[in-house]
């Protein structure tokens, strides 16, 4: 072969060598870019575990109205799961405004026997396919309501057939849908063993119609130590920026120029912002608590036992709150919080420990009464009662009351009270 030829083919070679360099670098360069401008990017990293809508909306109270003035209830989650999961296996369909028929059930023949459910905030109606069994087509669920309580009458269930009532907070709008529930049996069931393990409660109301639910009769729970495992900052690096490879650390600290990650140690709680996401766009408060359970759900991000809290708009922030030994934990360590702008994740905070925990003794819980009482003597208004579980001395969690106020729960203390 002639020199000409090998330094031909040499030279050939050389060029395609080129091009095809040039072509990945701009390829790699578009997907980088891609990956930077589109949130849905996300790494292959399972932290934890992923869960459903489903898995996460449970209400914080369920009570059972027996006679007139007459309450039973719990917080307790597993007896909370075990009635509610029996409602998602009925078929829900035919959803109408219903607010006077309910006032006439609920108000006026006080004696009818009734299960509340109390969520911890407004559920968007938009959630109810995510939730239920419900077999309508979108357009007939009224997309931009909300509702904060279930009601089922007693005499509402029969044959296999009946009536759910959804209301808001106040009472104010009440939307009826119809059910069927083909082992009513298990409904049953389900109902007498939620009546043994319940607690007396009474039902208070205020001049808004609003009515607060309390229990009433003192109870033994579990104070414990808890012992947190650190979860790895780069498990959450890699889960959180489009590419981990152009992430800079300082410290405690990492960032791609346009986002950052921040972890304090102190708190076991960790803050990730994209500055390129807007803040406080119009959002609908259901899309907002779908992208955020898929955004968790994107990193497996589901440690320990959080469910839905609440939703707000402006700032648009939606919560999950942890649980420990089936009750609700109020600190500000103990939360997850999401804000959205254009339908994507702005911000990010949440604790980035597991827990482990051990009882030490039960701990009495005074009845609601006496709280309620206390409180009065203090001209201390609420919206609601519940209990707790909080920080105390040496890693201890104690359970304790705790009273709402202007959407933040506070705890009670005799002498002073104060927010966790």
């Amino acid at each position: 072969m002639k020199i000409e030829q090998v330094k031909s083919i040499v030279l050939t070679g050389l060029v395609l060598l080129s091009i095809i360099l040039f072509w990945n670098i701009v390829t790699f360069q578009q997907n980088y870019g891609f990956a930077r401008e589109n949130q849905e990017y996300v790494n292959e990293v399972n932290i934890s575990e992923k869960k459903d809508i489903k898995e996460l909306v449970y209400p914080m109270k369920v009570v059972y109205r027996t006679d007139e003035d007459i309450y039973k209830g719990t917080q307790n989650m597993v007896t909370i799961k075990k009635v509610v999961d029996e409602l998602k296996t009925w078929e829900f369909y035919s959803f109408q405004n219903s607010t006077d028929e309910f006032n006439y059930k609920f108000k006026d023949i006080a004696a009818n026997q009734v299960l509340i459910f109390q969520y911890p905030g407004d559920v968007p109606f938009s959630l109810t396919k995510s939730i239920f069994n419900v077999s309508v087509n979108s357009e007939e669920i009224p997309e931009q309501a909300v509702f904060n309580k279930i009601f089922i009458f007693r005499n509402d269930v029969v044959n296999d057939d009946g009536i759910v009532y959804f209301a808001t907070a106040d009472l104010r709008t009440v939307i009826k849908a119809r059910v069927k529930a083909t082992h009513l049996e298990d409904y049953q069931k389900v109902m007498d063993e939620f009546e043994e393990k319940s607690y007396d409660y009474i039902a208070l109301s205020n001049n808004i119609g609003k009515y607060i639910y309390v229990q009433n009769e003192k109870m033994d729970l579990p104070s414990f130590r808890i012992h947190t495992q650190q979860l790895s900052f780069d498990l959450f690096k890699k889960a959180l920026f489009p590419d981990p490879n152009f992430v800079k650390q300082d410290g405690n600290s990492f960032t791609d120029g346009t986002s950052l990650l921040k972890f304090n140690p102190v708190t076991n709680k960790l803050t990730y912002v994209n500055t390129s996401i807007p803040e406080n766009t119009e959002e609908k408060l259901g899309d907002m608590i779908t992208t955020s359970v898929q955004y968790i759900n994107s990193h497996s991000g589901w440690t320990d036992s959080y469910y839905y809290s609440n939703v707000f708009q402006k700032p648009n922030k939606v919560v999950f709150q942890l649980y420990l030994k089936n009750y609700p934990v109020s600190n500000d360590h103990s939360r997850i919080e999401i804000e959205i702008g254009d339908n994507k994740v702005h911000s990010y905070q949440r604790p980035f420990v597991e827990y482990v925990s051990y009882s030490i003794e039960n701990v009495e819980i005074e009845s609601g009464e006496k709280i309620i009482e206390k409180l009065n003597a203090e001209n201390i208004k609420f919206d609601d009662l519940g209990i707790f579980y909080s920080s105390g001395p040496e890693k201890e969690m104690q359970p304790s009351w705790f009273y709402k106020q202007n959407n933040s729960w506070r705890k009670f203390s005799e002498v002073n009270p104060r927010r966790d």
